[in-house]
């Protein structure tokens, strides 16, 4: 076991990732459990791989956020939950509390938060911190002591390969938003800002702020078309400025919890047995017992 290694999942991720990809398990199981297998698999290769001292999942409580109020349009892209998904949820979490994780939702308040407000928190203490998420945003939040794990069997990614990866470093991931957009948040951005010309501007100028403080440095030399950018910019200066909010993770959400009450604890072996039997997850009986003993 890492003595000092807490894993923050993002639960609303995982859940969406395994409904939508397991459609074989989802017809083999019965739709009421397909997601839960895939989101135990999901627990069950972290905790083997990287054998964690504390591990937390956040999930999204659903209702509007302060984003809402900031943007009506935010998220307004996205489906509700299927009802056969929403169905899985109690049933995981009491699965993952048997397990001995905890899990945390807030009113009012989205996981990315949540997340971004523990792993701050934790570092204080000398834990180093895995966030397991593909939410872009989140890579705004590594750094030496932060990780951010996008893909269940990739590679851990840190501030190099966050910049390897969006062509910025994490404390421009932010800006990067606010000028490309996000399209699965809704995010506007700037229309015309491709990525491209994003991290040749932010490289060149630095972040949002001193970007708009030097738009006569965006030359026709350096970039294609830099009439055109430096009209975009203007035009939809406010756009880029809301984006920057929209994108802006918060770190200081009142939490009851700190990661002392993360540790991974042991197993509830006869309720955990017994409620995997009733889904039919028999693979896992035995396979999540033995992790945290």
């Amino acid at each position: 076991m890492t003595n000092n290694l807490l894993i923050i999942i993002d639960g609303s991720y995982c859940l969406y990732r395994t409904y939508y990809s397991v459609v074989s398990i989802n017809k083999s199981l019965g739709e009421s459990s397909g997601a839960i297998y895939g989101v135990l698999n999901i627990i069950s290769y972290l905790l083997t791989k990287y054998k964690p001292s504390h591990i937390v999942i956040t999930f999204d409580k659903g209702g509007k956020t302060f984003r809402n109020n900031l943007y009506n349009n935010y998220k307004c892209n996205r489906n509700p939950m299927p009802d056969n998904l929403r169905k899985q949820i109690t049933p995981l979490k009491k699965l993952i509390k048997a397990i001995g994780i905890s899990t945390i939702s807030i009113t009012g308040v989205e996981g990315d938060d949540i997340i971004g407000t523990i792993a701050l928190s934790t570092i204080n203490y000398n834990i180093n911190v895995i966030i397991v998420s593909n939410d872009k945003d989140m890579a705004q939040l590594v750094s030496d002591k932060i990780k951010l794990l996008i893909k269940i069997s990739g590679n851990v990614l840190g501030p190099n390969e966050i910049k390897d990866k969006f062509g910025v470093s994490p404390n421009l991931i932010i800006d990067y938003l606010a000028l490309v957009g996000d399209r699965i948040d809704n995010i506007p951005g700037v229309p015309g800002i491709g990525v491209k010309t994003a991290r040749l501007l932010l490289n060149k100028l630095g972040n949002l702020k001193l970007l708009y403080s030097h738009l006569d440095k965006i030359n026709s030399s350096e970039f294609y078309r830099a009439k055109k950018i430096i009209s975009n910019l203007v035009l939809y200066r406010e756009n880029a400025f809301l984006s920057y909010k929209l994108a802006t993770i918060k770190t200081n959400v009142p939490i009851k919890y700190s990661y002392h009450d993360f540790i991974l604890k042991q197993s509830k072996l006869r309720f955990l047995s017994n409620i995997l039997k009733q889904y039919n997850l028999y693979y896992f009986a035995n396979k999540l017992r033995f992790i945290n003993l």
